[in-house]
């Protein structure tokens, strides 16, 4: 008896030793891993801290609300009240009402609109026709449309113009080849053949902004990839149900054709969280999620989506936007998001915004007990921001930078050649700012990061550039460049990120601020990481940072299209995104701008998302997501 109870009580101190060991390395792990998660957005020296405000001689005469030069006058005389598409001031509106006065209208409007300005008492005649001299064959209430902007935007800004058709934002060329290949088409290469219309090339190869490093670097890579730099992209086809009875994988185009409504070329879906504007006014006309005009124009109905929010351009600091006692600088974060809400969902994504399927019966309820309104066609679970939108400063969060910030004119705009895959047209790189553990920025090679497939020297050094690049000196604004303007890893200066000392600072549109960055090797100098350890082993004594991109492990999530399901009914039909813009008027107004939709056979009729989910590198383990 005496033997069986030393035997229990030998297994007690085991079981209960073994359940402290069990409880120990759960802490841990807890511990472990609540220190990673907290340190992407605490306060390390990886991420930009805000330092100060800064002014800019550029954006001085904002502040002054000077007034149209015929006030209550011309087509003033009923939109009196309307803002100036940029400050009365600026050069770019100087530039305006100079050729308006010179068609017979001092305010200008004519330049975009065209009309009969001196028409003061008939709508329909004011709204029709253009001044003697005007490049428009009609009055356009869509200055800004593909269809027309060669003769309105055109007139000062002729290479963003021609660049911007041949973008991606207007081809969606590399979706286009992702979703054909998943189907089984093209899988033979990774040549990009096709495009949401037919695009052509019709200058050549030589990018029309960049410095000659910049230039000689994409020759070079077009010369390595032709398939991924064509000199000109078809329209995908349209198909019918016979076509898909002998290549059923032919859908694949029955789907684009009706997914793709985000390209430039189109007006698009036309709903909560998706009103934006035509071609270039998709980025730089702003819109409330709700689509209400909130300006002064009389003439414009404050009671009827589908309005842009103020007749005021949004670019940069020099052209902010004021409405209802509020204002904002640079293109905003939800504009971006009325299209990039889809695929990748990146838009609010980098918001921390995780869309949610229905089976979680349309997202968290306000205090009220109702559910929220859709956005951009979902409804939202808040996460975790971006650390580059969600920047600490004195232990409180503040709004961080705009997808601008980053993201370059010759990828914004387009080069003037013809860009499938991101890959092909996004020039910057993580380390073109934070450096690595081993080098500052300015000590990196070109090349670095990018994924061109070749050795390179690491004594290369960037260095920095004195200067920005000319079209962002025309249309930007000029920060002082300090200890040089860094360049991006295909050897364009940033021009508004620069060095001091070994430090960075960033420059965001969205505001008067700086951001102050520390970079790796000032922290690996300093030995001021916040996980010693485990940073060593991911970027020192490892060659992860050689061979994988840095969010492959700091991004904390990211949406998922796993196990997505997709059906086709060839008895019904539904809109062509691709043929409506193409049925387009001397206005410049198109079929889906009158929601009056060109239809194609095959129709949508069931789409699962119950595995759109979201990914922690945490949960799931380090992988380089891409969806």
């Amino acid at each position: 008896m005496s033997k069986q109870k030393g035997n229990t009580n030998k297994r007690k101190i085991t079981n209960l030793l073994l359940m402290l060991v069990i409880l120990f390395a759960a802490g841990w792990m807890v511990n472990y891993y609540v220190g990673i998660i907290g340190d992407s957005h605490g306060k390390s020296g990886l991420f930009a801290q805000q330092v100060s405000e800064f002014e800019h001689p550029d954006i001085l005469y904002i502040s002054a609300n000077e007034p149209f030069p015929a006030e209550g006058k011309y087509c003033l005389a009923c939109h009196q009240g309307i803002e100036p598409a940029r400050p009365i001031g600026s050069k770019m509106m100087q530039q305006i009402l100079e050729k308006g006065a010179s068609l017979g209208d001092p305010n200008g409007c004519v330049i975009c609109h065209g009309g009969t300005p001196a028409e003061l008492h008939n709508k329909d005649r004011a709204h029709s026709g253009v001044p003697k001299g005007s490049l428009l064959k009609a009055f356009t209430p869509v200055p800004a449309a593909l269809q027309v902007n060669n003769n309105t935007c055109g007139q000062c800004h002729e290479d963003h113009v021609y660049n911007v058709r041949l973008s991606m934002m207007n081809s969606d060329a590399g979706k286009m080849k992702a979703i054909a290949w998943s189907f089984g088409i093209g899988t033979e290469n990774y040549d990009h053949v096709h495009a949401n219309s037919t695009l052509v090339d019709t200058d050549g190869e030589i990018p029309r902004f960049g410095t000659r490093q910049y230039i000689n670097y994409m020759q070079e890579m077009a010369a390595t990839f032709p398939g991924q730099f064509p000199s000109e992209l078809k329209e995908i086809p349209a198909v019918s149900a016979e076509d898909i009875k002998t290549n059923p994988e032919l859908a694949a185009f029955t789907y684009l054709r009706n997914c793709n409504a985000c390209h430039l070329n189109n007006k698009g879906n036309q709903g909560r969280g998706h009103y934006r504007g035509m071609g270039c006014a998709a980025c730089h006309s702003v819109y409330s999620n709700e689509g209400f005009y909130e300006g002064g124009d009389p003439e414009i109905p404050k009671d009827k989506p589908g309005h842009l929010m103020v007749h005021a351009m949004q670019g940069t600091r020099k052209s902010s936007v004021r409405f209802n006692n509020h204002e904002l600088s640079g293109v905003q974060v939800s504009t971006c998001a009325a299209c990039h809400a889809a695929g990748r969902r990146i838009g609010h994504a980098y918001q921390g915004l995780m869309a949610l399927d229905d089976s979680y019966n349309r997202g968290p309820f306000d205090e009220k007990g109702f559910p929220q309104k859709p956005n951009a066609g979902y409804v939202f679970k808040y996460m975790q921001a971006d650390v580059h939108r969600q920047i600490e400063k004195d232990g409180k969060t503040v709004t961080g930078l705009l997808c601008q910030d980053c993201h370059t004119t010759n990828s914004m705009h387009g080069s003037g050649n013809i860009d499938v895959a991101s890959l092909g047209a996004i020039e910057i790189e993580c380390a073109d700012c934070h450096g690595t553990p081993t080098h500052y920025p300015w000590e990196l090679p070109l090349g670095y990061g990018d994924e061109f497939g070749k050795t390179l020297d690491m004594k290369l050094a960037r260095g920095v550039a004195d200067e920005p690049l000319e079209v962002t000196k025309e249309f930007g604004i000029t920060y002082p460049k300090e200890d040089g303007y860094l360049l991006s890893a295909r050897g364009n200066p940033l021009g508004n990120v620069v060095r001091r000392g070994n430090r960075v600072i960033v420059h965001s549109d969205g505001s008067n601020n700086e951001f102050e960055l520390i970079t790796l090797k000032e922290i690996a100098k300093e030995k001021s990481w916040k996980n010693p350890i485990d940073a060593k082993v991911a970027m020192v004594s490892t060659k992860h940072v050689e061979k994988m991109e840095c969010y492959a492990c700091h991004s904390t999530w990211m949406p998922q299209y796993y196990g997505y399901k997709y059906v086709i009914d060839y008895s019904k039909s539904s809109t062509d995104w691709l043929r409506s813009p193409q049925l387009y008027g001397a206005d410049g107004t198109t079929a889906d701008y009158h929601k009056k939709f060109a239809k194609q056979p095959g129709a949508p009729t069931y789409g699962d998302y119950r595995m759109h989910l979201w990914a922690s590198m945490v949960r799931e383990g380090f992988r380089p997501w891409s969806a």
